[in-house]
Order: structure tokens, then C-alpha cells, then sequence
């Protein structure tokens, strides 16, 4: 019988704080336009910290291509204006994004990182030009009404939609 013994990944060395232009390694995949959000880097250094493997390295990776995704159509959208296809690509990169994320967080049964992504939704209204700033922090802090980023959002829109 054999018996073999995985070593401490490397990525999360890598991966500790930023890496050139605020963009980083995710277990293997180098980012693009993680340079554009903090909060995205805070979220996969954590994410890469926690030492998944197998299975649940690969959808920490995927999920970092999805978002690395997400974020380069809101880079394209602040260059060529908010198109209705532009837009509807992002939203269906972000829906993937968060599908995928409630996969890895089921599977590694920590609902609890869900919130490291209440980033996602701040990109969105920028790229549509809501927003004038590249990064409005929709954290786990409250903002100054005392609410959550994503807990926000979902009371705004609260009766305004049968959905």
C-alpha cells in the first residue's frame, strides 16, 4: 500500500497580497483585469488561503476566469459606453459567476464566502455608467445607510418587480 501525502500549494504564497498591476495568480490562472477591483483580489487570496484542492481548486479557478471575465466587459464598457449586448454579456458572466460560486461554496460547505463576492453587483451599475467611480466598496462593511452591498440592492428593487 501506498500512501501519498500532497504538499501546502505554492499558489497561496503566490498569491498573498498583489501581484504585478494588482493582478494575480489563481491557482494557475493569471488575471487580466482583477487590477480594477480589490475586492476580487481580497476575495481569491482568501479563497486560495482556505488550501482547496481537487475539484474545489478547479472551481476556484474557474470561478476566478468568470470574474476575470465580468470585470474585463466593464473595462470594455467604460471604453465604448454602455452597450445593451456588452451589458447583457456582463450580466450573464456574473450570473455564471454567482452560480458557480453557490456550487463551490455547497460543495465546501461554507456558505460564508458567498459574501467575499457583494463586490459583483457595484460593476455591474458602473459598466451600465451608473456609477462614476471604478469601485464603490459593496463589502461585508455597511455602507452609510447601514446596509450590505447585495442586502441593498435587493431592498431597492424590493415591489418594483413580480421576480
Amino acid at each position: 500500500m501506498m500512501i501519498i501525502i500532497e504538499g501546502v500549494s505554492d499558489h497561496s504564497q503566490e498569491m498573498q497580497g498583489e501581484g504585478k498591476n494588482g493582478e494575480m495568480d489563481v491557482m494557475g490562472y493569471q488575471t487580466q483585469n482583477f487590477h480594477i477591483c480589490p475586492g476580487a483580489q481580497e476575495a481569491f487570496s482568501s479563497l486560495v488561503k482556505e488550501g482547496h484542492r481537487g475539484d474545489e481548486a478547479e472551481m476556484v479557478t474557474n470561478l476566478a476566469m468568470l470574474v476575470d471575465e465580468y470585470l474585463g466587459l466593464e473595462i470594455q464598457a467604460k471604453e465604448m459606453g454602455p452597450d445593451p449586448e456588452l451589458i447583457s454579456n456582463m450580466i450573464d458572466k456574473g450570473n455564471s459567476a454567482m452560480f458557480h460560486l453557490g456550487v463551490l461554496a455547497n460543495v465546501a460547505g461554507d456558505e460564508a464566502m458567498i459574501q467575499l463576492f457583494n463586490f459583483m453587483p457595484d460593476h455591474l451599475l458602473v459598466a451600465m455608467g451608473m456609477k462614476d467611480n471604478e469601485f464603490n466598496s459593496m463589502g461585508p462593511e455597511e455602507n452609510e445607510d447601514g446596509m450590505e452591498g447585495m442586502e441593498k440592492i435587493s431592498m431597492e428593487h424590493e415591489g418594483d418587480s413580480p421576480c
